[in-house]
């Protein structure tokens, strides 16, 4: 009578426990001296963190305007003779890193800037890191125009009238983003980073774009290692 008691109170002591580590989940059985350890599922996935070297394009002609927009219309604005000694320098600094991935922005001044800066290299070109459409530098020109400026790029993923939102509109004509607008892009350019299983990132972007992320405006060509 006494053995069946005793195993009866052994089988109700019976203790489950969990307790995790980085790569898994495992369940301890106690049963007084006897442990047994169980291997039940793996639960953890560990995210790397990205480091994103941010560039803002080189001076450009919009950067020195004293009268931008009034009266003189400075649509796509390129880079000034400044501008290229600016990019050559950066590109100095940027020759012997390895980048897994490279992205620009397809107004003129970053694509200019990423040709001499990373001179041979295709990047994907994204409207997402374009700049916060304000004035006549920000409109942009259609992708089959750039592609014959830029023959060595690749174009493709663009739709017509991407500074517009893709909206077909008089390409004279400047319709402006609000704040809200360009967080919204960047939400997406965060999203779509989040896919990449990449570790070494360069994006050559504009100014108050940027902003968004280092929380001040970048001066001409300067950069700013993100980590994400």
């Amino acid at each position: 009578m006494t053995s069946k008691t005793q195993t009866h109170h052994r089988k109700k002591s019976l203790i489950i426990l969990k307790f995790k580590n980085h790569h898994a989940i495992y369940n301890i059985y106690l049963n007084y001296s006897k442990i047994r350890i169980k291997k039940v599922r793996y639960s953890v996935k560990i995210k790397h963190m990205k480091e994103i070297y941010i560039i803002r394009h080189a001076e450009s002609e919009a950067n020195i305007a004293s009268d931008l927009d009034n009266p003189t219309h400075y649509f796509d604005a390129r880079i000034t003779m400044k501008g290229k000694t600016q990019a050559k320098e950066q590109y100095l600094k940027f020759k012997d890193i390895n980048f897994d991935l490279y992205i620009c922005s397809p107004l003129t001044r970053t694509l200019e800037t990423f040709s001499i800066i990373f001179p041979g290299k295709k990047p994907f070109i994204s409207d997402l890191v374009r700049e916060q459409l304000c004035h006549s530098c920000d409109v942009g020109r259609q992708p089959k125009v750039l592609e014959k400026e830029f023959p060595n790029f690749d174009f493709s993923n663009l739709e017509e009238y991407w500074w517009n939102k893709s909206i077909p509109i008089d390409e004279g004509k400047i319709v402006r983003e609000s704040h809200e607008d360009i967080i919204i892009r960047l939400d997406k350019f965060k999203e779509w980073l989040e896919t990449k299983e990449i570790k070494r990132i360069a994006v050559v972007s504009h100014g108050a774009f940027l902003a968004q992320i280092t929380g001040e405006m970048l001066d001409n060509c300067e950069h700013f290692i993100w980590k994400y």
